[in-house]
């Protein structure tokens, strides 16, 4: 629960929650069925998804910033941000949050 998690060329379903520390994740591959949710209440988040995935991204941070390769709108320019982005379809669902840290979304 507490500490940094890194993950790296994973495809699939992904739950990861930690209390104090980053998550950085590196997805190969996501299905259309695939939940991937990232959790961190003291850190940041630095998610990269392969070119070809469009996702419909569900991004929330309450005293940190979003910045994303994957154009968003982002509500609320100070204070909470949230971001949501279904490009048009409903799966993959990728849902990002954090308490206190930023949340960077990038390709690869």
């Amino acid at each position: 629960d507490n500490g940094t998690v890194s993950i790296s060329r994973f495809a699939g379903p992904l739950d990861v929650t930690t209390i104090n520390g980053d998550i950085d994740a590196r997805l190969t591959g996501i299905g259309e069925a695939d939940f991937v949710k990232l959790e961190t209440y003291n850190g940041d988040i630095r998610l990269s998804v392969p070119g070809a995935v469009t996702p419909h991204l569900d991004v929330r941070t309450l005293n940190g910033a979003i910045h994303s390769d994957i154009p968003l709108t982002v509500r609320n320019t100070f204070g909470p941000q949230v971001a949501h982005e279904a490009n048009g379809v409903e799966e993959p669902l990728i849902r990002l949050i954090s308490v206190s840290g930023d949340i960077h979304v990038t390709r690869h």
